[in-house]
């Protein structure tokens, strides 16, 4: 795939990430729920494989594992701090992180690659779950709409900035494209949820 063919992939799938979360508002906090853990999955599995790193199995458990964690904490603790286990949940995925790139030894192959990348993938998997603290919004005063601006908005943005690197993209042809476009998607969600906290105070 190239990479012009990459971003209009990554492009398009970020958009229908963004409308399958305005959508699943409507549907109440189990079908966003639904939605973010699966969009986890996709991402924990193509970021990876994205950097061609070695052995790219344990972050991705590790990566989706978090991610699914703290979804499901934000999905059970509700008002007034659905993210409160969201920190927890990013700590012990950085452990895990570490502690993984420790039993694989000194002479691992990209070591630090691979650490590095586990960090960004925990940050965006666990950051998915303000998605579900949005739709914990709604009876008081907040509507699709913010969703579908907020996503909208970062689906957008991530047109712009692949556009502008699309010379630098790794080589990962559709799985590339697929992690590269859901990536700040999913990062938006808490991002959003704290911004509409703002708004609605």
């Amino acid at each position: 795939m190239s990479a012009a063919a990459a971003v209009l992939a990554a492009g398009a799938l970020a958009g229908t990430v963004a409308v399958a979360l305005g959508a699943a508002w409507l549907g109440g906090s189990y079908v966003v729920a639904a939605v973010v853990v699966t969009l986890v999955a996709v991402f924990a599995y193509g970021w990876p494989r994205v950097l061609s790193l070695p052995d790219p199995w344990h972050l991705t458990w590790l990566i989706f594992g978090a991610g699914a964690a703290a979804t499901l904490a934000a999905l059970l603790t509700g008002l007034p701090s659905p993210m409160q286990w969201m920190p927890i949940c990013l700590g012990v995925g950085v452990l895990g992180v570490f502690g993984a790139q420790l039993l694989r030894g000194t002479g691992a192959e990209r070591r630090l690659a691979s650490t590095m990348a586990g960090l960004f993938g925990l940050v965006v998997a666990t950051f998915a779950s303000g998605w579900v603290g949005v739709v914990g919004f709604g009876p008081l005063g907040a509507s699709a709409l913010v969703t579908w601006v907020g996503g909208g908005a970062a689906a957008l943005a991530t047109v712009i900035t692949l556009v502008l690197a699309r010379r630098r993209l790794p080589a990962g042809g559709l799985t590339a494209a697929i992690a590269l476009g859901a990536a700040p998607i999913l990062a938006s969600g808490t991002v959003l949820y704290f911004a509409q906290r703002l708004i609605l105070q």
